[in-house]
């Protein structure tokens, strides 16, 4: 169970920074120097394999929170990430 917490709050952490860089494209900044690397570890963890499949799920997700209001996207984020977590265990 523990393990489930820590996948979850790095799949929540990975998806606020998404949100985050999406933001920063918006207003004209170099997004890819503020990528993170979450996804690799959650992944790894999960003993699931990087592959195009799964980079497109993530990238859906990413989709999803890109666009969220900002009002909202605090309420939104735990949610998400516990389906993002869900959806990838099931693949």
């Amino acid at each position: 169970m523990r393990n489930k917490y820590i996948i979850i709050f790095l799949i929540r952490e990975s998806l606020r920074n998404s949100r985050l860089i999406s933001g920063l494209k918006e207003i004209g900044y170099h997004e890819d120097l503020f990528r993170d690397h979450l996804a690799e570890l959650y992944l790894s963890l999960m003993n699931i394999e990087i592959e195009d499949s799964i980079i497109e799920i993530i990238n859906d997700f990413e989709t999803k929170i890109a666009d969220i209001s900002v009002n909202v996207f605090g309420d939104k984020l735990d949610d998400l990430a516990e389906e993002l977590y869900e959806v990838l265990k099931k693949d």
